[in-house]
């Protein structure tokens, strides 16, 4: 029997730099943090000025070298680097799939390249998953996306023994233990996008239900809508197809065996999770026109 899995999981935008390059016919962008550059520099250097306390996602692009916004200087790409590079020289079959879906298409890249790093490299979080799934990043990268623009949007509440508990939108949907090529289903309106959501609260059993002012999201501690938050996502439903987490949903009990699996997952990956804003990736060329719709939402 094949069961569904959701993950009530939730972009803390991350000050990044993308630049082109050019590696064995492939171009691609690297992603870098400007945030990283001790004097502003990098910054200036691009023509506009990050006022105090700016957090938020600034992408660039450039044609020709690639420069390291981190360091202003030139980038030397690493063995992982090249090894990327060599990969993106095969037609990535979900490449126009994922770009046709505009600025949704945008955030789930990136966090899903974050994800294809993690599996790659040699560490806790991808030892974990080869228990279950020896070729683990080849699974993944197999897996297809989906936006359910009709899911949940609003946070109920409820009085239970003098406090007050929200259950969030469900932020992503996958299937139980399943082969290559499945789908991971994302709410368009739970923290994998959004930093918020409508919120209404019952005040007594059984009583309508009362516009409150919109409640935050999270994926355990990570903010609706961060990279940490959506990179956690994708590895939280990439446990259930390959099995390691077991089935969290269709039954009353549903969140709490969530958030138990996320704390399981973290366990293994927050290390690998929490790195993702200063981890280097590298994105096509052609989804450079996504970002600025990405940017409006």
């Amino acid at each position: 029997m094949i069961h569904r899995c959701a993950c009530a999981c939730s972009v803390l935008f991350a000050v990044t730099g993308l630049c082109a390059v050019k590696a064995q016919e492939a171009t691609v962008l690297g992603a870098s943090r400007l945030s990283s550059c001790p004097d502003g520099s990098a910054a200036d250097s691009l023509g506009f000025e990050l006022p105090s306390g700016f957090r938020q996602t600034a992408y660039r692009y450039f044609d020709g070298d690639c420069f390291s916004l981190r360091r202003n200087g030139p980038l030397e790409p690493s063995t992982e680097s090249r090894s990327a590079l060599r990969a993106l020289n095969s037609a990535d079959p979900l490449e126009d799939e994922l770009e046709a879906m505009g600025a949704f298409g945008f955030y789930i890249v990136r966090a899903r390249e974050e994800v294809l790093e993690i599996l790659r490299e040699g560490n806790s979080c991808s030892a974990w998953y080869a228990e279950a799934e020896p070729e683990l990043a080849e699974k993944f990268a197999s897996l297809h996306f989906q936006v359910d623009e009709l899911g949940e949007a609003v946070s109920l509440g409820d009085y239970n023994s003098g406090d007050v508990s929200y259950r969030e939108p469900y932020v992503a949907r996958a299937q139980e233990n399943v082969g290559r090529g499945s789908i991971i289903t994302l709410n368009a309106h739970g923290a994998f996008f959004q930093t918020h959501a409508v919120a209404k609260l019952r005040l007594q059993a059984g009583g309508p239900l009362t516009s409150v002012p919109p409640k935050s999201l999270h994926v355990a501690e990570y903010p609706g809508g961060s990279l940490n938050a959506q990179v956690t996502t994708l590895l939280h439903e990439f446990g259930h197809i390959v099995g390691i987490l077991p089935v969290d949903s269709g039954e009353g009990r549903s969140p709490l065996l969530s958030t138990q699996n996320t704390a399981t997952l973290l366990r293994h990956c927050r290390k690998q999770i929490e790195a993702s804003r200063d981890r280097t990736i590298l994105l096509p060329v052609t989804l450079k026109r996504l970002e600025p719709s990405a940017r409006e939402r």
